[in-house]
């Protein structure tokens, strides 16, 4: 027979293992996510050339735990360690990046590859990351046209695609950007009515509107006066044709504007 002195001994013991084995199961609950997205940046690792594996040398499977994984060169992370953004400029990654699996990268609000040397398409998952906010692929080489998904990423608020190889038309989701303020489509092959992508974009708070040295057409409508935020507006090395319409002088915020070099 147990005596009653003890009963508090056993509770605190019986207490103390199921409070160790909640901790273990939290913990392992915890590093499922950064383990799916550690192993998913190492699967995209290892597609690429040799000369670019060596420049992200810190991304590898000796340090995939949380705190690891958020070392790694070009990562950002939040408080719960799961990686937020990918961030890289002038950074000679040569490939593309239809290996990395977007889908296990869920908390992305930033993708940054400036100057890089990727080429290719843009792959369709980015629509799933619902979180992102930042979206600058400058100065590489990726081809294509403008992927109409972009539209479903209503969280979007700075979109550069600038100085690469796109070409075609400016699908009619963009509109759907309700957040985005800045827009950079200069220095590529883009074609279309510009007085059609003008009333289409004119309703979103667009602070920069930036489509330089492209192959638009058409002369700029009047709902560009609907457009109060604009503060920076190129349009130069276009065939844009007509009269700068009545309503542009109704931008009270807008500094510089750029119509040089079209027809």
């Amino acid at each position: 027979m147990i005596s009653s002195y003890k009963f508090p001994h056993l509770l605190s013991m019986a207490t103390l293992l199921f409070l160790v084995a909640v901790h273990l199961h939290s913990s392992a609950a915890v590093a499922v996510v950064p383990s799916t997205e550690a192993n998913a940046l190492l699967e995209w690792k290892s597609q690429l050339p040799n000369q670019s594996r060596a420049l992200l040398s810190s991304w590898n499977e000796s340090s995939t735990t949380s705190t690891g994984l958020c070392s790694w060169k070009g990562l950002t992370c939040d408080a719960s360690r799961s990686v937020t953004g990918l961030n890289f400029s002038h950074v000679a990654i040569n490939g593309t990046l239809q290996g990395l699996n977007f889908l296990s990268l869920p908390n992305l609000t930033t993708i940054v590859f400036i100057n890089c040397s990727l080429s290719g398409g843009i792959p369709s998952t980015i629509s799933n990351l619902s979180k992102l906010t930042t979206f600058d692929l400058g100065i590489n080489g990726f081809s294509g046209g403008f992927p109409v998904f972009l539209g479903y990423i209503t969280s979007l608020q700075y979109l550069s695609l600038s100085d690469n190889y796109f070409t075609g038309t400016i699908p009619g989701s963009i509109a759907t950007l309700s957040n985005l303020t800045y827009l950079n489509l200069s220095n590529n092959q883009f074609s279309g009515d510009v007085t059609s992508l003008i009333r289409l974009i004119s309703s979103l708070p667009l602070q920069k509107l930036l489509l330089s040295y492209n192959n638009f057409t058409g002369s700029i409508p009047s709902s560009i006066g609907n457009m109060s935020s604009l503060v920076q507006l190129w349009l130069q090395q276009n065939q844009i044709h007509g009269l700068i319409p009545f309503e542009i002088g109704k931008l009270g915020f807008l500094w510089q504007l750029d119509l040089s070099q079209n027809i």
